[in-house]
C-alpha cells in the first residue's frame, strides 16, 4: 500500500505559478472527490478516548494505517484541526473503509 494520497486520484491539469523571481513551478491539479458518510452498523466499535488519543493512532490501531483517520473524523463529525482528541470524548470507531478507487469514482458519478 502507498502513502501518496493522490495516487489513486485523477489529475486534471496542470499549471505553472511563479515561484521565487525568475522560476517557474509545476502545480498538478487533481479532481475532488467526496467520500461515502459511513453509516452506522452493528461492528462500529465505541470508545472513550484518554490521555494521549490522537486520530492517526487510533486509526493505526483499529485500521493498521494511520492514514485513514479522517476516515474517523467523518464518522465523528469531527472537523480536526489536529490529531489529538479530548479525553473523555465518545468516538465510533466504523469498520475499516474500503478505500477502492473504483468505488469512489462511483459514488462520485451518482453525485
Amino acid at each position: 500500500m502507498s502513502n501518496r494520497r493522490y495516487e489513486e486520484t485523477d489529475m486534471i491539469g496542470v499549471d505553472y505559478k511563479r515561484h521565487g523571481e525568475n522560476e517557474l513551478k509545476n502545480v498538478r491539479k487533481y479532481n475532488h472527490y467526496l467520500y461515502p458518510y459511513p453509516n452506522n452498523t452493528n461492528d462500529d466499535v465505541y470508545i472513550i478516548t484518554v490521555i494521549g488519543d490522537r486520530l492517526d493512532i487510533l486509526a493505526d490501531e483499529y485500521y493498521g494505517d494511520p492514514s485513514l483517520w479522517w476516515y474517523i473524523a467523518l464518522a465523528n463529525s469531527i472537523l480536526p484541526t489536529s490529531y489529538a482528541i479530548e479525553p473523555n470524548t465518545r468516538l465510533r470507531i466504523p469498520p475499516k473503509y474500503s478505500n477502492s478507487s473504483q468505488t469512489i469514482r462511483n459514488f462520485n458519478r451518482k453525485r
